[in-house]
């Protein structure tokens, strides 16, 4: 695995779980609040993973 597919992957991971957390908090959606902090994660991890590759 790569290190953008890894980034995107942890970025994810981590991503929901914030997002969760962030939902549950505001009294929001824990569903949505997962997936765009999982969608936005994975999008951060990946381009952080990329900019590593590339050194």
């Amino acid at each position: 695995m790569s290190r953008t597919q890894q980034g995107a992957v942890s970025g994810g991971a981590i991503g929901a779980g914030v997002g969760a957390g962030f939902g549950l908090l505001t009294g929001g959606s824990l569903v949505t609040g997962a997936l765009v902090g999982g969608a936005l994660g994975a999008v951060g991890g990946g381009l952080y993973g990329d900019s590593k590759e590339k050194k």
